[in-house]
């Protein structure tokens, strides 16, 4: 029997809507054969890399005001490079009366 290779696809979620303060976990299933090596992006500043996975995530442990952004995940194996999917985070703000 032999195995089926396929191209990487990237795992389709709602929106991410926190509270400020609160721990952000962000994961994505990434369907790849052979697995796939990603990267997670803030535009165009590297967050984090992993290699040879089927499952990954980016933390963020306390939510600020600024952490409102679409994040990029980008998947590549060696049948196609570069399959992106925006990840939209949401971060509810508290207000402070100076």
């Amino acid at each position: 029997m032999c195995s089926l290779t396929v191209k990487p696809s990237i795992e389709i979620k709602q929106r991410m809507i926190v509270n400020e303060t609160e721990r952000i976990v962000l994961t994505r299933h990434i369907y790849s054969n052979p697995l796939a090596n990603v990267s997670w992006l803030d535009g165009t500043h590297l967050l984090q890399t992993q290699t040879l996975v089927n499952t990954t995530s980016f933390i963020i442990e306390r939510a600020q005001c600024t952490d409102t952004m679409n994040f990029s995940l980008v998947a590549s194996n060696i049948l196609q490079s570069n399959v992106t999917s925006r990840v939209e985070v949401i971060v509810n703000c508290e207000y402070k009366n100076l």
